[in-house]
């Protein structure tokens, strides 16, 4: 439905086809992609940090474990120390934090690309 090309009144009666009774659908699927495209960049986004939030707990947790296995007061001193949280985590986050993120940002705009053409063709 090209705005351009058909006018105001071109734009609107597009909704109605190909029958009256599918205005209100139409209209909230003309909607409904970008705040769809708009949660489900939100959501992959999100899980990258989710998922760092886990490891940088998980490896808090495993480190307390495993150095809390030394005996006496060393052991008891270095269980405190998150030791395990110095490298991995930064590793992982260049993946899940920013690799995945650009790589979701290229798909996203891509897809608006698409949507957008295609709406220009009708």
């Amino acid at each position: 439905m090209l705005f351009r090309s058909n006018g105001l009144g071109g734009y609107l009666k597009g909704f109605t086809e190909p029958i009256v009774i599918m205005t209100p659908f139409n209209m909230l699927s003309e909607l409904s992609t970008p705040i769809s495209m708009a949660g489900r960049h939100f959501g992959n986004i999100l899980s990258g940090v989710v998922i760092n939030g886990l490891m940088y707990t998980a490896l808090a947790v495993l480190s307390s474990k495993v150095l809390g296995l030394l005996p006496g007061a060393v052991g008891a001193l270095l269980s405190q120390v998150p030791i395990f949280d110095v490298g991995i985590p930064a590793i992982l986050s260049v993946y899940f934090d920013w690799f995945t993120g650009v790589m979701q940002a290229f798909i996203f705009c891509m897809l608006t690309t698409m949507y957008i053409a295609n709406a220009a063709e009708a």
